[in-house]
Formats: C-alpha cells, sequence, structure tokens
C-alpha cells in the first residue's frame, strides 16, 4: 500500500509506534483520572 514509493497516509497513521504511543497516553491519562481523589472545584462553580 504506497503510493511512489511513499505510505499512505492510513499506514503511516496507524503504524505500529503510533498505536504504542496512542495506547501509553490513553493509559496514562485512564491511571490519572482513577487515581485522582476528589473532582475539581471549578466543575461545581455554577452550581
Amino acid at each position: 500500500m504506497t503510493m511512489n514509493g511513499k505510505p499512505t497516509l492510513p499506514v503511516r497513521l496507524f503504524s505500529r509506534e503510533n498505536l504504542i504511543a496512542a495506547a501509553l497516553c490513553l493509559l496514562l491519562i485512564l491511571i490519572i483520572i482513577l487515581t485522582s481523589d476528589n473532582a475539581p472545584q471549578w466543575i461545581y462553580q455554577g452550581f
């Protein structure tokens, strides 16, 4: 799946390195969300 010797956009976008980086980023965000003790106070300012 190459055009003129260059990989097409989906091949470059979903390469192994990009998928690993995206999974690591999502895992880090999930860990931060699940381990936070309390919600930020700015969420409740309007209530």
